[in-house]
Formats: structure tokens, C-alpha cells, sequence
């Protein structure tokens, strides 16, 4: 009496849901319905219908292709044609919800044609999917998986997730109804997987019935009973028309592990909700198991009664089965009625075309020997025509040659005077600046030799003058040498790694007695034991031109130092004085050959600047650059770089 008790409670409950999810359907039909009495716009009512038409695909597929067609009017008179292919794929889900398959083709393939004409990829690809329904309905599967397949590529396209779903799940059943199991499993649990991402519940509760259908028909009856259970989860209060199918699998596994009691309660259930959803074929399967249980368990009224209603109801199957197998064969004979008109049309189109393609032969011959002498005697104008245009050409490209030469040339004799120019300039200071010392020798050795021939005390300082005229002969001379050598390409450039130290170090011995006779200090900042790449004749010269220049214009008493700082691309090498400075007017001129720059030193010591333009030489030698900073009455700094690698010069 309690298991009785516990059957009718749960059948109950079960009913409740039911009717609960029935109730839903119907509220959000009566808000639709609702909406449309108020709709004014073309593009709302069409919107309004075409939800119509699709809550209604179950509950009355009738009234769901009428309200499709409203829809599709309004969606005709606006040109919509994305409405026009998605409500006329709807229409064929209700044609196909009455079991009228050629109407659903017909509705489908209407929906294929205008996606397909006007690039609306969503919808051609569910015309594709829908086609494939039918064709599995049909147990065409081969057809059905070449259609479903169409439709995952147009999915892909758009990135419809959902519409990739439902095509795996189709995919499945068709390679279900044609038993090749793992290709129906391996179809299926990719929609399964999807359909899980997306919280798509009732979707996912029907795909785990598919696999659970596969299962059982391995006869792995433990995969069967996860996959049933997933679904009935899933589907515990929402969407009354998967439950026929999970309650029908799950009754069918328990009869397999004898446990009838849980098969009678699950196949009852099957039967209570292929009633609300009209699933006949599934209710017939639940009354031939649920008399399979009550003749083995010899309770033959009972089997008896299960074994008429499964009768009368596959009486009516089958007839709903001969109208299939009558629908797939006027498909066929349509569709092979329609080919042999294709073929009829396509010969009298290419009957057609040959014949105009005869007229047009004759037509294009007459022409071309009409046009043949004309051609002949355009031909021999136009050959000479080119002729003149290349001779023209030709001439015009000589003419233009000889003007770039002759530009070229000229540009290069300009060039070539500035350089000669500047040249003369800066030779004509050269030996200006070389008569002083001279001037300075002869007039120093006159005085000596008087002095020394009536033995005066001053022959002493004459001499001591003398050798500083001539030390100032003997530098110039040798800057202008060395700056001479540079210029005709005699100086070997010979780069090596060389220790910093020692470089300035031979630098500064050179210049010190000149810092001595001026009590200027020579420093050094602390320089680490840092190595740099250059030539080291070179690099001595350059220190030491800028050195002897610090001290020639730093007063008694001065410092002069010199630094260096070595960074990730180049080394800085910097000589400062406390000297007079440089104004800003000069500065910027200090390093043009062109310029005379030629300043005493705070003791009257003369100078050229040909120093600075031989170090300008020598550091671009290196790939580096020069330049000063200066301020007036405080000093100033001569920075100068060597790249961290081989010079390219």
C-alpha cells in the first residue's frame, strides 16, 4: 500500500511540473497576444507574430503556421528577407510538428533560397540544419549528415554557438539512426559540451538522452542510466516534451536490471507525458514494455489492457508510417521528376546557345574581314606613329642625360672651388700665423748674438725667448702636418683596445712643463681601470691639443682637468679649465676650417685653432663627435666620444 502511495504522489508532482511548465507556455502566448492587439508598426507586429508562431510549434502547429504567414507578409511588404528566411524556417518546424515533411521542405528550401541570395549566413545555415531533420525523419541519413554538415560551416561563419550545438546534436542522431554509434557519440558530446557553457538546459537534457540512447544500445547500461539521469536533473521543471524520452530510457533500463518497479514507474510517466506532447510512437514503446512486465509477472488483465491500447495506437502509427514511407517516396519521385526537368530545360537552353552562339560565328566572321583591312591600315599608321614616338623618346632621354651631366659637372666644379676656396683661405692664415714665431726666431737670434758679442746679462732671457718661438714654430708645423696627412688619407687608422689611463697619462706629460711655467694644476677625476677601442696616436693627439688649449687660456694659478665616462654605446671624455671662457659668437665657429680663430692666451701665448680642427678630424675618424660649453670669465669644456666598437671610416 505505501509503494502504491508513493507511485500516485509522484506521478502528482510530476503532473504539477508539468503543468506548471504547460502554464507558461500558455502565459507568455496570452502576453504575446496581449501586445499584438496594441502593435501599430509593421516591424513590431511582424516581431510579435513570428514569437507566436514559435510558442505555438508544439502546443498547436496549426495556429503556428498561421500566425508564420501574417508574419511573413508584413515581412515581404517591408523586403525583410533575414524575417522572410527565419519565419518561413519556423513555418516548417509547425508543418513538420503535423508530420506534413514535402510542406516543411518546401518551407525550408524557400528559407535556403533567400538566405542564400542575399548572404544571410545565420539563416542558411538553420534552412541547412532543418533540411537535415527531415531527411533523418526520413532515414535518409546520408542526406541528412550532407545538409547538417552545410549548416556547422555557416554556424562557424557567425560564431553561433547554439546553432553549432543543435547541429552536433542532429549530426548525432542521424549517425544514431544509421548505427555507427561512435561517430553518433562523438557528435553528440560535443553538443552536449557546448550546450553546457551556454546553461542551456532543456537543449542539454536532450542531448543526454541521445547518448543515452546510444549507450543502451551497446548495451552499456551504466553510461545508459548516467546519461537519463542527467537529463531527467536537468530537466526537473522545465520543458515537458524531452520527458517522454528520458522516462521511456529509464523505464527501459530498469526492465533490463529487473527492477520493474522502477521501470513501471518510470514507463508510466513516459505515458503521462507523451499525452500532453503528443508523442504517440514513444507512449506505444512504454505500453509494450509496461505489458512485457505485467504477462511476466502473470497478471494477465493487466497485460492485456496494455497490450490493446499499444495495438490501437500502432495502428495508427503505422498509418502515420505508410503516409512517411508515401512522403519519401513522392520526395523521391519529385525530386527525381524535378531533375529530369532540369535536364529537358538545360538541353533546350544549350540548344538555344549553340544556335545563337552559330549566328554570332557568322556575324563575328563578316566583321572581322570587314575589320581586317581596316586593321591592316591602322596597323601601319600606328607602327609608324611609335616609331617617331621612340625616336622622340630616345632623343629626349639623350637630351635629358647630357643636362644631368652637365648639371653634375657643373655642381662638381662648385664644389671643387669652396673646397679650393677654403683651402686658399685657410692656408693664407697658416702662414700668417707662421711668421710670427719666425719673425720671433730672427729677431730673438740678432739680439743673442749682440748680447753674447758684448757680454750683456739679457742673452740669457733672449735665448730662453727664443726657444719659445721656435717650440711655437715646431707645434704649428706639426698640427698643420699631421691635419695635411688626415686630409690626403696618409694617417693609418689602427684601432685597439687601450687603457685610459695610460693614454692621458702620456698626454698630460707632454703638457705639463706649459702647466708648470703657469702654476696651473692638471687633474684628473678618479678613472677606473676602463679600457676604451680607438687609435691611440690619435686619441693622445686630440688630448693633448685640448689640453695645451686649456692651459694656453687659463689664467696663473687655473686647474685643468680631465674626466671620462663610459656609458652602454660610447665613452665621454671631457677637458675643463677655469679659463677665460669662450663667448657664444665664437664657439659655434671653432671647429670650421673656413674661420680664423685665433685668440692669445692669457699669456700672450699665440694660436691658430688649427688644433681643434685636427681634433675634429681625428675623433670623426672614430665614428664620434666633438663639441664645447663654455661660459665667460668661468672656464670652459671640450667633450668628445668614441663609439664602444670599430669605427667604420
Amino acid at each position: 500500500m505505501g509503494k502504491i502511495l508513493r507511485y500516485i504522489v509522484l506521478i502528482a508532482v510530476a503532473g504539477t511540473f508539468s503543468f506548471s511548465s504547460y502554464s507558461q507556455s500558455r502565459a507568455v502566448i496570452a502576453e504575446l497576444k496581449n501586445k499584438l492587439s496594441y502593435a501599430a508598426i509593421d516591424s513590431t507586429k511582424a516581431t510579435i507574430l513570428n514569437q507566436l508562431c514559435w510558442n505555438y510549434r508544439y502546443l498547436n502547429p496549426d495556429s503556428a503556421y498561421l500566425y508564420g504567414e501574417q508574419a511573413l507578409l508584413i515581412y515581404r511588404k517591408t523586403d525583410n528577407f533575414a524575417g522572410q528566411s527565419d519565419i518561413l524556417n519556423k513555418m516548417g518546424v509547425a508543418k513538420r510538428n503535423m508530420g506534413d515533411y514535402p510542406a516543411a521542405l518546401d518551407c525550408y528550401f524557400k528559407a535556403l533560397n533567400i538566405s542564400s541570395d542575399h548572404n544571410l549566413l545565420r539563416e542558411l545555415a538553420y534552412a541547412n540544419n532543418n533540411i537535415g531533420d527531415i531527411y533523418h525523419r526520413l532515414e535518409n541519413y546520408t542526406e541528412a549528415i550532407v545538409y547538417v554538415d552545410k549548416a556547422l560551416k555557416h554556424f562557424a561563419e557567425v560564431n553561433d554557438s547554439v546553432g553549432i550545438a543543435y547541429a552536433y546534436n542532429r549530426k548525432g542522431e542521424a549517425y544514431k539512426g544509421a548505427k555507427e554509434w561512435k561517430m553518433a557519440l562523438e557528435s553528440l558530446y560535443k553538443a552536449q559540451n557546448i550546450r553546457n557553457k551556454l546553461s542551456n538546459k532543456d537543449m542539454e537534457a536532450a542531448t543526454w538522452i541521445n547518448i543515452a540512447n546510444c549507450y543502451f544500445e551497446l548495451h552499456m547500461l551504466d553510461s545508459a542510466l548516467i546519461g537519463y539521469n542527467k537529463s531527467i536533473e536537468l530537466l526537473y521543471d522545465i520543458n515537458e516534451y524531452e520527458r517522454p524520452s528520458a522516462h521511456l530510457g529509464l523505464g527501459k533500463y530498469y526492465f533490463a536490471i529487473g527492477n520493474f518497479y522502477k521501470a513501471i514507474e518510470n514507463l508510466n510517466l513516459a505515458v503521462e507525458y507523451s499525452r500532453k506532447s503528443k508523442y504517440p510512437l514513444i507512449e506505444t514503446e512504454a505500453y509494450e514494455y509496461l505489458e512485457k512486465i505485467y504477462l511476466g509477472r502473470n497478471k494477465i488483465g493487466k497485460a492485456y489492457n496494455y497490450l490493446k491500447l499499444a495495438s490501437n495506437l500502432k495502428a495508427l502509427n503505422e498509418k502515420e508510417e505508410s503516409i512517411k514511407r508515401i512522403t519519401k517516396y513522392e520526395m523521391e519521385f519529385a525530386f527525381k521528376r524535378q531533375n529530369e526537368l532540369k535536364e529537358i530545360e538545360d538541353l533546350k537552353q544549350k540548344a538555344i546557345f549553340e544556335s545563337d552562339l552559330l549566328k554570332q560565328k557568322l556575324i563575328s566572321y563578316a566583321l572581322i574581314f570587314m575589320m581586317l583591312f581596316v586593321g591592316i591600315g591602322i596597323m601601319l599608321v600606328y607602327r609608324n606613329f611609335r616609331f617617331v614616338k621612340r625616336t622622340n623618346a630616345a632623343l629626349y632621354k639623350i637630351n635629358v642625360e647630357l643636362k644631368e651631366k652637365e648639371l653634375a659637372i657643373e655642381l662638381q666644379n662648385i664644389k671643387l672651388q669652396e673646397v679650393n676656396a677654403t683651402k686658399d683661405k685657410f692656408f693664407g692664415i697658416i702662414a700668417h700665423d707662421l711668421i710670427n714665431p719666425f719673425n720671433g726666431i730672427l729677431g730673438f737670434s740678432d739680439l743673442v748674438i749682440d748680447s753674447i758679442k758684448n757680454n750683456e746679462p739679457e742673452a740669457g732671457m733672449y735665448a730662453g725667448l727664443l726657444k719659445k718661438s721656435a717650440d711655437n714654430g715646431f707645434k704649428l708645423l706639426q698640427n698643420l702636418l699631421l691635419w695635411s696627412r688626415s686630409q690626403t688619407g696618409k694617417i693609418t687608422f689602427v684601432p685597439e683596445q687601450l687603457q685610459v689611463n695610460d693614454i692621458i697619462s702620456k698626454a698630460l706629460d707632454t703638457v705639463k712643463s706649459s702647466a708648470t711655467l703657469k702654476q696651473i694644476t692638471l687633474a684628473t677625476s678618479e678613472i677606473a681601470e676602463a679600457t676604451v677601442f680607438a687609435d691611440a696616436n690619435m686619441l693622445e693627439t686630440v688630448l693633448r691639443n685640448l689640453a695645451t688649449n686649456a692651459i694656453k687660456y687659463t689664467p696663473v694659478g687655473g686647474t685643468v682637468t680631465i674626466s671620462m665616462a663610459k656609458n652602454h654605446n660610447e665613452t665621454v671624455f671631457t677637458v675643463t679649465d677655469t679659463g677665460v671662457g669662450i663667448s657664444e659668437k665664437l664657439i659655434n665657429k671653432l671647429f670650421d676650417v673656413s674661420e680664423k680663430i685665433s685668440t692669445p692666451g692669457t699669456n700672450k701665448e699665440p694660436g691658430t685653432g688649427l688644433g681643434l680642427i685636427l681634433c675634429k678630424e681625428f675623433v670623426e675618424k672614430h665614428g664620434g663627435k666633438i663639441w664645447a660649453e663654455s661660459e665667460l670669465k668661468k672656464g670652459s669644456s671640450f667633450f668628445f666620444t668614441i663609439p664602444n666598437q670599430v669605427a667604420t671610416n
